[in-house]
C-alpha cells in the first residue's frame, strides 16, 4: 500500500522537466507542473496554467518595480487612487493577456499507478514548457499601456496619463530577460 510506479510516459524525460533552458536570443523559458492530477487533460491544463503564472508573476514583480521607482521620481504618494487603479487595472489586463502571449513548446507526462487501501489509483504528473520572447512581452504590456492611456484620457485624469506615457517609454527602453 502507497507504492507507486511510473507505467506509462510520452516518451523519454526531458532534461528540461530538471532544467529550466537559458534565457536565449531573446526569448525566456519557463516549466509549469502539474503532479498528482486525476486526469491527462486537468494535467496538461494545470501545468499550463502553472506556467503562464509564472510569467505573469514575472513581469507583475518588473512592473511594479518599474511603478515604485516611477511613482517616487514623479513624486506620487504610495495611495494615490488615481494612479493606484490604473496600476491594478493594468495588471490584472496583462495577466489575462500573457495567456495568448506565451507558446506551448513541449509537454511531458507520466501516468503513475498507486495500490492504495481500495485498490489500485491512476494519477498523471506533467511538465509543460513555455516560451515567450521579450518583444512579444513588451507589445502585451504596450497593449494594455494603451488602453488604460485611453481610459485615462476619457477620464481627463492628467496625473495618470502622465505617469502611464512615462511608462510606456520604460517599457520600450527596458530590458525584461537576462541572457
Amino acid at each position: 500500500i502507497g507504492q507507486q510506479r511510473v507505467i506509462e510516459t510520452s516518451g523519454s524525460k526531458p532534461e528540461w522537466t530538471v532544467r529550466t533552458p537559458a534565457t536565449k536570443n531573446g526569448i525566456a523559458y519557463f516549466v509549469g507542473v502539474k503532479s498528482n492530477a486525476p486526469t491527462l487533460e486537468g494535467a496538461q491544463i494545470d501545468a499550463r496554467y502553472n506556467a503562464v503564472r509564472q510569467v505573469a508573476e514575472m513581469v507583475g514583480s518588473k512592473v511594479n518595480i518599474d511603478y515604485e521607482s516611477a511613482r517616487y521620481e514623479e513624486g506620487i504618494a504610495k495611495d494615490d487612487k488615481d494612479i493606484g487603479s490604473v496600476i491594478n487595472d493594468g495588471l490584472i489586463m496583462l495577466s489575462n493577456a500573457m495567456v495568448q502571449g506565451v507558446k506551448e513548446i513541449e509537454k511531458y507526462y507520466e501516468k503513475v499507478e498507486e495500490i492504495t487501501p481500495q485498490g489500485v489509483t491512476y494519477r498523471y504528473n506533467c511538465w509543460v514548457l513555455v516560451s515567450i520572447s521579450e518583444d512579444t512581452l513588451k507589445k502585451l504590456i504596450n497593449d494594455v499601456v494603451d488602453k488604460q492611456l485611453e481610459k485615462a484620457r476619457q477620464e481627463k485624469n492628467d496625473k495618470a496619463i502622465k505617469f502611464l506615457e512615462r511608462m510606456k517609454n520604460e517599457v520600450n527602453t527596458a530590458k525584461y530577460f537576462q541572457e
